[in-house]
């Protein structure tokens, strides 16, 4: 992501100096820090669920300065969870920063409810908007963030090739849906490989969007 761009962009819509852009760029500057934190986690998981690895955290107490494979992999997948969560969960707060429809930046109305959503329908962007938070890869990784942060940790099962998570139910689209069996590893790169892409996506049409409107309402 061009951060210096985006907060650019709305320095010329708002004044340099702004508060609003100030506050784009301390948003904007933390959506980077999560990104390269997601990146990290991702590549953990990626070399401690290989197949040797695996077999190693079955079958010894095989550690890695004192820390088992078991606690670098869970403890890895967790984080990864909860920091894309954090991530696509922030989004509202930044674009309204950067598009604004509530001029009461901090107010509570600002997230991924119906009301403040419904405020994008006739932006260009609208459509990617809801094919990110409508996208049932992030429905999943909603629910499994929420169970794990207000219930409990997900059971990781490892068989030697491959890890799983126990079975659970997430909804989207108003439906319950069952999870059974689902493969961690490729679960982590369908997240990383499709969610990640689209968001960075997402905020360079953003600024495209911006730059457009800006060079239109030039008189």
């Amino acid at each position: 992501m061009n951060i210096d761009e985006i907060v650019t962009l709305k320095e010329k819509e708002v004044g340099r100096g702004s508060e609003e852009a100030h506050k784009l760029n301390l948003a904007l500057q933390s959506v980077q820090k999560r990104i390269l934190y997601c990146e990290y986690h991702y590549l953990e998981i990626l070399k401690f669920s290989d197949s040797a690895s695996l077999l190693r955290d079955r079958f010894s107490e095989a550690e890695n300065d004192g820390v088992s494979i078991r606690t670098i992999y869970e403890a890895n997948i967790y984080a990864f969870i909860q920091n894309l969560h954090a991530l696509i969960d922030s989004l509202p707060y930044a674009l309204n920063l950067f598009c604004t429809v509530y001029p009461e930046v901090e107010g509570k109305n600002i997230g991924w409810g119906k009301e403040f959503i419904s405020k994008y329908t006739d932006y260009p962007f609208y459509d990617q908007f809801m094919g990110i938070c409508g996208n049932e890869i992030f429905s999943k990784l909603k629910s499994m963030n929420n169970r794990v942060k207000h219930k409990h940790l997900i059971r990781i099962r490892n068989n030697c090739d491959a890890l799983f998570f126990d079975d659970f139910t997430f909804f989207h689209d108003g439906v319950s849906k069952g999870v059974k069996d689902e493969d961690v590893r490729g679960f982590i790169i369908e997240c990383h490989d499709f969610l990640l892409p689209k968001y960075i996506e997402f905020w360079d049409n953003l600024a495209v969007y911006k730059s457009n409107s800006l060079e239109s309402s030039l008189p």
